[in-house]
């Protein structure tokens, strides 16, 4: 299989999407690759059309009348000198992308540089820079402003290496942390799985991090994480999103134990959305509420001793560990105060809450009556880490406690607000709050995700909070 690894026959290894379904590893990848390169090229041409907007606005428009001038006034760009200076860009664009092409810049490599990826990208540039003079210069034009083309050529530099080299940093980062990466699972812990494996954790840049084996041999192997019969257990307790099966004898089997944890398929572009909401709203808030959000800090640190901010670690989607920001509600030493008071937990199960909780201050109280504790948690929505709707974020010692499956509740990004918060907050149990979860979880929708910021709204107001 080129896409992956070169295994012995490229049939032996089939993907389930999610845990979902079937279809071919191989061709899977090339639908990946393809969309990648699809989005790589329009954001070249995007970029490219701003470069030759600023450059032309700066030769005949030089006070800059408008930051977009090519979105935000089109009919300045149909006709007159304008109108050739377009043509012309869409010549310009064409070039570039098929220079590019020629550069190899469509091809993610892993091991290519962002210094290389500016070395590609000017040769690219350069190339269509050239190509585009030499086809002006035969059509005998001479309204095309030759400033304009260089000063396009530099911003495209620019723009070019510096998308791809953000781009390849917010990768770095995101796999660094174990985030945006498939969990893959390896059915076959022989040759071609170790081969596989291998491969996958030599190139993160494929999106894959390899939990483990499924395989009733081969246990010298630390990484076995049971046997076939064990297989939905494994997925859930290591939140798996990728199915690779090495063994082509146990293939039948392995599609009936898959088709028991197929789930519903949430839209990928829901999702985008979602998280395009979420970072608007929770950069918007924070920075409307930002003069409110210093009282509360000043208030705090005037109320009582101790840090402002609250960090409590909590476990994120699949399992991701990543630190809860909140105001702090407690006394300094609220921690080791609570194993003293689990005996008044009122919470049933692996949940821990006191009504009247010693521990809470004076401002704490009124703080998380109207939830206004959990609004640093909009830093959290910022980093991709929580959303502004989801499910509760847990602690680490509820995840100790929990059974087999609840563990769906970590399908979804936790949220500031979800369906429990809005809808049975004044139920103390865990199944409660798990029943709800797991049916925001089923019902996800934006519709859904709307109302429910809307009913968080009335219950902030009322105080429900505790």
């Amino acid at each position: 299989m080129n896409a992956l690894v070169q295994l012995p026959n490229p049939d032996q290894c089939v993907s389930d999407v999610g845990s979902r379904g079937y279809q071919v590893g191989h061709q899977k990848w090339a639908n990946a690759v393809r969309r990648r390169i699809v989005a790589s090229v329009v954001a070249d041409i995007l970029f490219t059309i701003l470069g030759g907007a600023l450059a032309y606005e700066l030769r005949f428009s030089p006070k800059m009348s408008s930051v977009l001038p090519l979105f935000l006034h089109p009919s300045r760009y149909m006709g007159g000198l304008a109108g050739v200076h377009v043509g012309f860009l869409v010549v310009y664009i064409t070039l570039l992308v098929l220079a590019a092409y020629s550069q190899n810049l469509y091809r993610s490599s892993p091991s290519r540089s962002a210094v290389m990826d500016g070395v590609l990208v000017t040769r690219a540039v350069a190339i269509a820079t050239i190509a585009l003079a030499t086809f002006i210069y035969l059509s005998g034009t001479k309204s095309v402003s030759r400033q304009v083309v260089a000063s396009t050529a530099v911003f495209t530099v620019f723009a070019l290496t510096g998308w791809r080299a953000f781009r390849s940093y917010i990768r770095s980062r995101q796999f660094a942390q174990g985030l945006g990466m498939q969990h893959a699972l390896i059915v076959g812990a022989g040759r071609v799985g170790q081969a596989l494996a291998a491969h996958l954790e030599e190139n993160p840049s494929l999106g894959y991090k390899v939990m483990g084996f499924i395989d009733s041999n081969h246990h010298e192997d630390p990484r076995i994480l049971g046997k076939l019969e064990g297989l939905a257990q494994v997925v859930r307790q290591e939140f798996i999103d990728e199915i690779f099966i090495t063994i082509p004898s146990e293939r039948e089997l392995v599609k009936k134990i898959v088709l028991v944890l197929r789930r519903k398929k949430m839209p990928k572009f829901g999702f985008f959305v979602k998280r395009l909401i979420d970072a608007v709203g929770a950069a918007g808030l924070l920075l409307v509420l930002s003069p409110f959000l210093a009282l509360i800090c000043l208030a705090i640190r005037l109320g009582s001793p101790g840090p402002i901010f609250y960090r409590a670690s909590r476990v994120g989607r699949k399992g991701h560990r990543f630190v809860c920001y909140k105001f702090r509600t407690m006394v300094v030493d609220a921690d080791e105060q609570k194993k003293v008071l689990q005996h008044l937990n009122e919470r049933v199960g692996p949940l821990f809450k006191i009504t009247k909780d010693p521990r809470v201050t004076r401002l704490g109280s009124f703080l998380r009556r109207h939830s206004i504790d959990e609004l640093p948690q909009l830093w959290n929505v910022l980093k991709g880490d929580m959303s502004l709707v989801g499910p509760r974020p847990p602690e680490f010692d509820e995840i100790n406690a929990y059974k087999l499956e609840h563990l769906k509740r970590l399908d979804a990004i936790p949220g500031i607000t979800g369906l429990w918060q809005v809808s049975a907050r004044s139920d103390p149990s865990f199944e409660a709050a798990f029943t709800w979860d797991n049916q925001y979880i089923e019902s996800w929708s934006l519709l859904l995700d709307f109302k429910i910021l809307l009913k968080t709204i009335p219950v902030v107001l009322k105080g429900l909070g505790r």
